[in-house]
């Protein structure tokens, strides 16, 4: 049980140094081009569940890379904005 333990753990970290090396230095200016890339292959090395497709009711989109949203501001004035793939319980 020891030597398997041993090999997931070398796995692992040779994921993340492989993870780490692949997007270390992206500095410039593509962020916003590779952010859903990124964050799927992200998801990959954390075993998490990627993102759902946005639906085009955004009531449906709980957990998707960029959410539609509207904000109210104090002065009554509506504003259309984005949230940025966190989930919504």
């Amino acid at each position: 049980m020891a030597i398997i333990k041993s090999i997931e753990s070398t796995v692992l970290e040779s994921n993340i140094e492989g993870f780490i090396e692949r997007w270390q230095g992206q500095d410039d200016g593509t962020e916003r081009v590779n952010y859903q890339l990124f964050l799927t292959e992200l998801c990959d090395l954390l075993v998490l569940p990627k993102p759902d497709p946005a639906a085009s009711d955004t009531e449906q989109n709980s957990y998707v890379f960029e959410r539609r949203v509207d904000i109210k501001h104090p002065n009554e004035k509506l504003i259309s904005g984005i949230r940025y793939l966190n989930q919504i319980a």
